[in-house]
């Protein structure tokens, strides 16, 4: 699980209380940043007043930057403004490997590394079910471009489908009817009754099947 800390140093003159912007930007930061785990936030100077709200819209605080909001204080409203930085552990790869290599985690190793604007939408949190773009490099770090999802079930195969039903769980046999990477939806035909249902992809040749149609 990576570790995100998080640095803000605050230009403002006039007051705001601690806590309560701290709980605000923590709040922001669990709802709009699901990639973003144990996130520490450091070097947050400010003086003293009331604040009952801020407007983050539009303004991520997932990532480093300069940020301009607009809080809501006992006095008004008030432009905020203030620097982010935000470090994150990215991924690099341990060796080189050929197109179309399915990723393990003992294939990739954490480094520190700050998270602006620009590469955010480049680096990769988690390589669960995904396989080589391209052929890669030893240290190369892992970039939304380098990979893609692996194909776990293809149309045509022969699958495994757990069905749960009004509390009875059965596995059975299914056709995949198309094709699908881990936890995509896919419809697939019951080998005896010719039932077509939708299933969610669990693995290489598993889905798993909550009703039909």
């Amino acid at each position: 699980m990576k570790k995100v800390i998080i640095l803000i140093t605050f230009f403002i003159s006039y007051s705001l209380l601690s806590s309560d912007f701290t709980r605000l930007i923590q709040a922001e930061i669990e709802e709009s940043c699901s990639e973003v785990k144990n996130f520490e936030i450091e070097n947050l100077s400010v003086p003293e007043t009331v604040i009952k709200s801020a407007d983050f819209s539009g303004r991520q605080l997932c990532f480093s930057g300069f940020k301009k909001i607009f809080a809501e204080t006992d006095e008004g409203v008030k432009v905020v403004t203030f620097n982010l930085t935000v470090k994150a552990d990215v991924l690099s790869f341990t060796d080189s490997y050929p197109k179309g290599t399915p990723l393990t985690q003992d294939m990739v190793i954490v480094t520190r590394e700050k998270i602006d604007g620009g590469n955010n939408r480049r680096y990769i949190f988690s390589i669960e079910g995904k396989e080589t773009r391209v052929a890669v490099s030893k240290g190369e770090k892992v970039t939304k471009n380098l990979l893609r999802k692996r194909i776990l079930i293809k149309r045509g195969d022969i699958i495994l489908a757990n069905y749960s039903a009004k509390g009875i769980s059965i596995i059975v046999e299914a056709i995949a009817l198309g094709n699908g990477s881990l936890n995509d939806s896919i419809n697939i035909k019951n080998s005896q009754s010719g039932k077509i249902l939708r299933g969610t992809v669990l693995g290489s040749g598993r889905v798993t099947v909550g009703g039909g149609k």
